[in-house]
């Protein structure tokens, strides 16, 4: 078996795909069922391990039948908790030869007569009495009522490295995910909706079932924009060629498979220790993280961190790959949810909810900056890092 490589699978569209999002079907009463986008790491997963499976000529019937004792399952594992050999990074979305990151949550946006102006978002001096105890808060000044963040954003790594080093970016450099509407297309978005109707089927009798009807909603991205994953330990001899065709998502939409070198991580910020010697530096999530929480009463903002004594501020402690830091205060977004179906047990998966990548943790440290930067720049934390969650990347904290 050959050296491992590390390199980035690129999934180019060729109809609309559609990821479903984790409520179960017969839950949305008169609505549609939307998609998630980007897809789930488990979805793009289950297809990459189907491409490298097929490429082996397996035969499936006997794999799921050995399990864990089949040969192929060396270098795929089985099930969702053995990934073989396999390391996996992303979902990313990539826009020509460009990739793409979710603008992190303190990056601001204000409407200025018929231009936008970009501010990072100040964290409160004074600690507010909260229901987790005395924090600091991000607060608005004066003059910025109204902004809002940078939803459904999406960044270059250039534009995204200047974040990390203080700076702002150039509003005309950042993509949007979607139109407001049709009629609002532009180059700058990566995808548009589409509606459709399905019909439920009784496979035995090869009929409809009558009465039964869903919507669900359909994403077509741009002709320049593919879904990206970065993947090491795939041996050369069960890589797909070039331009391999493959089923991905729900109703087996088709994508064509290009495989190129992954790329260069986001550029090293210049972090540097106050007179007292300690580093003031922000933690941007790239992934989403999952953290499991043991007493449900206390909120757990980074793996492992302790939560501060009552009445005092709110000050989590911890260590993150080795780096005893302190957590200040964190601006997170709404928890991101996925579910699935566990295909070698037939049955649904459990939804879990993760922090959403995009969200920020403002943090101090005593340690060299030199050694923070090259142990959490690039890093991963919490659960499921082998699927590629909870990736960081590390920025200057004015």
């Amino acid at each position: 078996m050959s050296e491992p490589t590390r390199e980035t699978w690129c999934f180019h569209a060729l109809d609309t795909l559609f990821f479903r999002e984790s409520r179960p079907m017969d839950s949305i009463g008169n609505s549609e069922l939307t998609s998630l986008f980007p897809p789930s790491a488990r979805t793009m997963i289950g297809a990459i391990r189907s491409v490298i499976g097929e490429c082996a000529a397996i035969n499936w019937r006997e794999y799921h039948e050995l399990k864990e004792k089949h040969e192929l399952a060396q270098v795929i594992g089985y099930g969702d908790d053995n990934l073989g050999c396999l390391s996996f990074e992303g979902v990313w979305v990539q826009k020509e030869s460009e990739r793409l990151y979710p603008a992190p949550l303190n990056v601001m946006r204000q409407t200025c007569g018929d231009r936008e102006e970009l501010f990072l978002i100040k964290i409160g001096e004074k600690s507010i009495q909260t229901d987790i105890g005395h924090v600091r808060l991000p607060e608005l000044q004066k003059g910025r009522e109204g902004s809002r963040t940078l939803e459904n954003i999406w960044l270059t790594a250039d534009e995204y490295s200047l974040i990390l080093s203080g700076g702002l970016l150039n509003p005309d450099r950042w993509f949007k995910l979607k139109p407001v509407s049709v009629h609002a297309m532009d180059s700058n978005c990566l995808l548009v909706e589409e509606p459709r109707v399905g019909i439920a089927r009784d496979n035995a009798l090869r009929n409809v079932q009558q009465g039964l009807l869903y919507q669900t909603r359909h994403v077509r991205l741009t002709d320049d924009v593919s879904l990206c994953m970065d993947i090491s330990g795939v041996p050369d001899q069960y890589g797909p060629t070039q331009h391999y065709l493959t089923r991905l998502g729900g109703e087996g939409r088709m994508a064509a498979i290009t495989i190129k070198e992954a790329p260069e991580f986001l550029s090293l910020p210049d972090l540097v220790a106050d007179s007292s010697g300690v580093v003031h530096f922000v933690l941007y999530l790239l992934t989403p993280l999952l953290i499991t929480h043991k007493n449900a009463s206390v909120w757990q903002p980074l793996p492992g961190f302790k939560a501060p004594d009552e009445g005092e501020q709110a000050i989590w402690e911890g260590n993150l790959n080795g780096i005893d830091l302190k957590l200040h205060t964190a601006i997170t977004g709404k928890a991101h949810r996925e579910g699935g179906w566990d295909m070698p047990n037939h049955k649904p998966k459990p939804v879990k909810s993760y922090i959403p990548a995009g969200s920020v943790f403002y943090c101090t440290s005593t340690v060299n900056p030199r050694e923070i930067i090259e142990i959490l720049h690039g890093s991963r934390i919490g659960e499921e890092q082998k699927l590629g969650r909870g990736k960081i990347a590390v920025g200057v904290w004015e």
